[in-house]
């Protein structure tokens, strides 16, 4: 190692050379100059350094990241974009021919008020030369509610969980209704309805038809009855065996009559009756194709015509609606276009599926974060030649393994009542932690124009409700420096607005999601 010392002799500065071990000196500090510079010691570094701000992908910010060579190829991305949002929503909402066995065709005011289907949200478009990637959020919310009938009805259908009962009820001078307090099982379905209803129609119909065959044994017996009777009278047989004749004859009747098989009748009333349950089933597995590559392979050639290039998809699915602003917004303006929907409850509905986080809100507001903690404030007074040893083989490796901790051995501290604990984690959670708005922070619903259910007098109204906060914690609470997307939105704030119109007017509904 070298060491250099100062010394001023008649105020010139002079270097002395006090050990010599070029073999361990760096590259850098090798470097040979004309003129003998002064060595200072480095000084003592007070200032602290912030945390790094986040800054979010530019497709996220502007949801289009362009680049062409082409500069003409911009001016038609608005109208594309609009053209493959309204494709997007088409494809997933759409259904099968109406030539299709055991399916019913959904009328289109149906699908256009129903929530129980495949929300689309707003995505972000990367764009190359000759390639572009669209990522949109979608909810299935036609698949949760298929799953949930699917389970029900079978359950229902076979187990149910309480015995059936009914009792009579009566509106006004109507007749008396039945009423009972379950769906029907296979087995209640059987005994109540079906097997009547068959004995019924056979009594009416086969019964029917054997009747000539009954008439023509009938006077068959007769006549053989009056031969009987003769015979008799002329001694050739006895009373008493002409009775076990008659007898005989009249038993081989009763076996002509048919019975119903209910047996073999039985299976077929099963596959009637279950038949909401098969077709609840097919739709599921329409549902399931949609988003499967034979499917969506056609839609991504009418996308390629679109935008003139090859393209990709990513699809990201969200469990729940309020997750992103844009899908929690469409179905709140969904439901407020249905006058029967009052207003209020429709916006309190809203926000009552909406979970939060539990968090103790004083300590978050005020935890601040320990600077001297961070990578740069650790190493700021560390000079270059301390990370060059001769004992280590890896001097840098070295240096970060002493700042940051083993992948093997990872810990975090846990805020208790009176003390600060550590414990062992994953390193999935580990990187997990370390992202940013990862956690829900609050949720902002406003609704204003013609949404009253009255069709005259003053109908504009306009109603907000909320859950949480929209503030970021860092720029607002705790000093830190934030960055606004676009010059104008916070970072942290998730906005949407969407337009809609009822048989009263127009409507506009805003959306806010926040995290942190």
């Amino acid at each position: 190692m070298v060491e250099l010392k100062s010394e001023i002799f008649k105020g010139k500065p002079i270097t002395k050379q006090v050990n010599d071990n070029s073999k361990n000196l760096p590259l850098l500090f090798g470097k040979k100059s004309k003129k003998i510079s002064i060595i200072k010691p480095l000084a003592h570094i007070y200032n602290d350094t912030g945390n790094t701000r986040h800054y979010t992908p530019a497709a996220q910010e502007w949801l289009n990241s362009v680049y062409n060579y082409n500069p003409n190829y911009i001016k038609s991305l608005p109208v594309a974009d609009i053209s493959l949002m309204r494709l997007l929503k088409a494809y997933f909402s759409s259904e099968l021919k109406e030539n299709f066995p055991d399916l019913k065709r959904v009328s289109k005011r149906a699908r256009r008020y129903t929530t129980k289907k495949i929300f689309v949200g707003k995505g972000d478009l990367k764009h190359s030369n000759d390639k572009a990637i669209v990522t949109f959020y979608v909810h299935n919310a036609e698949r949760l509610f298929l799953n949930r009938a699917i389970s029900l009805l079978s359950r229902l259908l076979y187990n149910p969980a309480r015995p059936l009962t009914s009792y009579t009820q009566r509106k006004g001078h109507k007749e008396e209704k039945i009423i009972y307090n379950r769906s029907f099982s296979f087995n209640d379905f059987w005994t109540r309805v079906a097997k009547p209803y068959y004995y019924k129609k056979w009594c009416s119909e086969i019964f029917v038809q054997k009747m000539e065959i009954i008439n023509l044994y009938l006077s068959n017996i007769n006549t053989q009855y009056l031969i009987l009777s003769k015979m008799v009278k002329l001694n050739l047989i006895t009373e008493k065996d002409k009775n076990q004749t008659f007898i005989n004859l009249c038993e081989n009747m009763v076996s002509i009559l048919p019975d119903p098989q209910f047996k073999e009748i039985m299976p077929l009333y099963e596959n009637s009756y279950i038949t909401h349950l098969s077709t609840f089933k097919k739709q599921l597995l329409l549902n399931i194709n949609k988003f499967s590559f034979g499917f969506i392979n056609n839609l991504v050639e009418l996308v390629e015509k679109i935008y003139d290039k090859k393209v990709e998809f990513n699809i990201v699915k969200v469990k729940k609606l309020h997750l992103s602003s844009d899908l929690f917004t469409q179905a709140v303006a969904l439901k407020l276009k249905n006058r029967k929907n009052r207003l209020y409850k429709v916006l309190e509905s809203s926000l009552n599926k909406v979970k939060l986080p539990r968090v103790q809100r004083i300590t978050e507001i005020y935890h601040y974060i320990n600077k001297d903690e961070l990578l740069v404030n650790i190493i700021r007074n560390d000079k270059i030649s301390s990370m060059f040893k001769e004992q280590s083989n890896d001097p840098l490796n070295s240096l970060i393994l002493d700042t940051f901790a083993d992948v093997g051995n990872l810990k975090v501290k846990v805020l208790k009542k009176t003390s600060i604990k550590q414990r062992n984690i994953s390193l999935q959670n580990y990187v997990f932690n370390l992202l940013k708005h990862l956690k829900m922070r609050g949720i902002r619903i406003e609704a204003k124009g013609r949404i009253t259910r009255r069709l005259t007098a003053a109908r504009s109204l306009f109603k907000m409700k909320w859950k949480g906060g929209l503030k970021h914690i860092d720029s607002s609470f705790k000093g830190l420096s934030a960055i606004m997307l676009r010059g104008q939105f916070k970072s942290n704030v998730d906005h949407t607005y969407i337009g809609t119109k009822n048989r009263n007017g127009a409507i506009g509904v805003k959306g806010w999601v926040s995290s942190k």
